[in-house]
């Protein structure tokens, strides 16, 4: 992304000092440590940026131990990260060195680098006072002035020595750098001799990225304050084998860098920052390459959810399927119809039973006249095949670099049996030699090539087998039967006859499921006998079909009666004739957009809006009307569609990540490891793709929901979906309504309690456990 620098409010008031090197790790803590301690002595608070927790304990520890100079400690153990607030409001702070004390030292405070960043650091009012050659308060008490009037509270900009000093407006036209007696800067003047005030950074060691160095610089000299800061580095440190190049040790070695002795010059620190560059150069590099990685995965991951939105959705599922039927069917008619599979099938059926590679491109036979010459370059092929593979598995028993004492004689002669059924022993392979071994072995592998029955080549090479196999795989796939007509050897005439015989048939699947459904949920597991159920029931009926039908209509009905009139109604109303019919009878024949919205309400449970329309009154509510009477068909579809689809794409996921662990060894064989995951990628998106309609398409004619389990899932998935979806909500609570009872056998609605032993409420006479209450829990 294209990136703009945003200038600092004020500018930056800080001097950065040259990096001090030394040569041991030792040395380099000892130096640090007297710096610290001599800043926050001289009156300035010092903030020392570590890499580890380990680190800065040590710097700790050696405060602690050599000058015994309070300090705070900020790093990710628990009882100092829950102090950071209270650490770094007061980082910036001076404090007495003893109690009672009138002299004043700066705060010091240890923290890795997980803390600090983003946060402004404010320095405290007497940050000011000492360095700036200004009375301390008391001694202004006395003199009777203000320290507010002659140096006003958080005045950090400048000295008050300089006679440009502004009280007015804190100097605020004046930036120049401060200048330390204790770090000096050639060439570089300022308005004072010495810093007056501000925070110094000290570093503990440089870090890869320029980034994170500049994060802990920057904590001083924020708005214009003055500050400083200061890097110590060691030939020792772990990054410093990386920065360092050749020319940056040999230097350091002519200007005798050892023991103790620290080095400072400009050009050894710009030196470290051009080997800090080239490795976020190379990290960029490296996060690019990640990235190019990631885009093939961002492409699927917005065609995959977009497709799953759509699902879940819950529109257009029945188009969705039928699409993925229609590229089933066409898939296999090319597979079958296409051309070559009858020789496909007879290399696979070769490799089985003779054990001989055979490629579909070396069957040339297409009819029975044409048997002969196949058998007889079928055996020919594995003949050849059996003698390879004999010279090459020979070597591995009896190699010719060992002796004949240490040949595997025992091995040869059960894998001669196992594989050619040559009963060899021992005895005999000992008296024979490699070449004679050979021999035997490739005559009786040919020998038993000869005897194999190669009957079953017939019924491939019979009229019609292509037709047949495709004919099978429609009845196993969409139970369809074509056995008495069959299916025309032209894929194109196939192919359409295939599409209306299993279009038929899920006409005929929506038309069942909804009654099955019902059924399912209501007397499928109480029976005809519960007048709970046959109420359920007979609402359902009448909600849908508008069928008119009461409990008493179907009491003591067979089951199979109930499903029969149930079917009848439905099959009615499959024609959209019937609600064209149902509308104009109830609206007329040009029906307000106003009545068309309380109708689709009251009549299809349907929320619509003047905007769901588009000036097609009729049109719109049929459309409606369809959606209705093949609600429950539709939530099997997004059940079907959801468990699936997902499931596949899991699988696809942990596919990609083992492509992508292993792509870079493509470059082994001159290939460019991004180009080869893209490719690779898309292929198992297309698969994946594949496999999701393939079981859909297998599963939507055969799958069904029973009550329990299955019924809470679908209802589940059901009412999370429609609660981001308007038009859907009341769907929701109807279906979740409808799933909540079926946790028992035998529905029962609100009313009195009634007992196993009380009369049923039904008025027949019987005891409760004896009629309605039959299995009940």
């Amino acid at each position: 992304l294209d990136v703009i620098s945003v200038p600092t409010h004020r500018p930056v008031n800080r001097v950065d000092h040259n990096d001090l090197i030394f040569a041991e790790i030792d040395p380099k803590y000892e130096a640090l440590v007297d710096e610290i301690v001599q800043v926050s002595k001289g009156g300035r608070p010092v903030l020392v940026g570590t890499t580890s927790i380990e680190k800065s304990e040590r710097i700790s520890e050696m405060l602690n131990r050599r000058y015994g100079l309070e300090h705070q400690v900020l790093n990710a153990r628990p009882e100092n990260a829950r102090r950071e607030a209270e650490i770094v409001a007061q980082a910036g702070h001076l404090r007495p060195l003893k109690p009672g004390s009138k002299q004043l030292v700066g705060n010091v405070t240890i923290a890795t680098n997980m803390a600090g960043r983003g946060t402004d650091i404010k320095l405290g009012p007497g940050v000011v006072w000492d360095k700036c050659k200004v009375p301390p308060p008391e001694k202004l008490t006395e003199l009777g002035v203000a320290v507010e009037d002659l140096f006003p509270l958080g005045t950090t900009k400048c000295c008050i020595d300089c006679p440009q000093y502004d009280p007015a407006t804190n100097c605020a036209h004046c930036f120049k750098p401060k200048v330390d007696e204790n770090f000096p800067l050639r060439g570089r003047t300022g308005c004072c001799e010495r810093v007056p005030c501000g925070l110094h950074i000290v570093g503990t060691e440089r870090h890869e990225a320029r980034r994170i160095d500049n994060q802990l610089r920057g904590r001083s000299g924020r708005q214009g304050d003055p500050g400083s800061s200061r890097f110590f580095l060691s030939l020792r440190d772990e990054l410093m084998a990386i920065f360092a190049g050749e020319w940056t040790l040999k230097m350091l070695g002519w200007l005798g860098l050892t023991g103790d002795t620290a080095i400072e010059h400009p050009k050894i620190s710009k030196g470290v920052e051009r080997a800090q560059k080239k490795v976020e150069e190379r990290n960029f590099d490296i996060r690019k390459n990640l990235l190019e990685y990631d885009e093939v995965m961002d492409y699927q991951r917005r065609a995959y959810y977009a497709r799953r939105q759509e699902i879940l959705a819950g529109k257009g599922l029945g188009t969705l399927v039928g699409d993925m039927i229609a590229e089933a069917i066409d898939e296999a008619v090319e597979d079958y119809l296409g051309g070559g599979y009858v020789q496909r099938c007879i290399a696979e059926w070769a490799n089985q039973v003779l054990y001989a590679p055979v490629r579909d491109d070396q069957i040339k036979a297409t009819t029975l006249e044409e048997l002969p010459d196949l058998e007889k370059s079928l055996r020919s092929w594995a003949k050849e095949e059996a003698a390879s593979e004999v010279s090459k598995t020979l070597g591995e028993y009896m190699d010719p670099d060992v002796e004949a004492r240490d040949w595997d004689l025992r091995g040869l002669s059960s894998w001669a049996m196992s594989r050619f059924n040559v009963n060899l022993s021992q005895n005999q392979l000992r008296k024979m030699n490699p070449q004679e071994v050979e021999q035997a072995l490739s005559e009786a592998a040919a020998e038993k090539i000869d005897q194999l029955d190669l009957s079953p080549l017939v019924r491939f090479l019979q009229p019609g087998f292509a037709q047949a196999c495709l004919a099978e795989w429609a009845r196993n796939k969409f139970a369809i039967d074509l056995s008495g007509e069959g299916l025309p050897a032209d894929a194109a005439a196939a192919q359409a006859v295939l599409r209306e015989k299993v279009a038929a048939a899920y006409r005929q699947r929506e038309i069942k499921y909804p009654v099955e459904y019902a059924l399912e949920m209501t007397v499928g597991p109480a029976g005809t006998g519960n007048v709970y159920a046959l109420e359920d029931l007979t609402q359902w009926a009448n909600r849908k079909y508008d069928a008119g039908l009461a409990a008493a209509d179907l009491r003591d009905a067979k089951l199979d009666d109930v499903r029969a009139r149930l079917l009848e109604l439905s099959a009615a109303w499959a024609d959209d004739e019937r609600v064209v019919q149902a509308v104009r009878e109830t609206l007329g024949e040009a029906p307000t957009v106003e009545q068309a919205v309380a109708f689709a309400q009251r009549r299809f449970d349907a929320k619509l809006s003047v905007e769901d329309f588009d000036g097609d009154v009729p049109g719109t509510l049929v459309k409606v009307g369809r959606a209705f009477l093949r609600r429950e068909m539709t939530e099997l579809e997004r059940f079907v569609l959801l468990q699936l689809s997902d499931t596949a794409w899991k699988d696809h996921l942990l596919a990609m990540d083992h492509l992508k662990s292993g792509i870079s060894l493509r470059s082994f064989a001159e290939q460019d490891p991004r180009v080869a995951y893209k490719r690779e990628g898309a292929r198992l998106y297309q698969e994946m793709h594949g496999a999701i309609c393939d079981r859909v398409t297998d599963m939507i004619f055969k799958v069904r929901v029973t009550a329990g389990t299955e019924v809470q899932s679908v209802f589940q998935v059901a009412g999370t979906v429609h609660e981001e979806f308007a038009g859907y909500d009341r769907f929701a609570a109807e279906a979740a309504a409808q799933a909540a009872p079926q946790k028992v056998a035998t529905i029962v609605k609100q009313g009195p309690r009634v007992g196993r032993n009380d009369p049923c409420p039904c008025g027949s006479g019987k005891k409760y456990k004896k009629c309605c209450g039959r299995g009940a829990g």
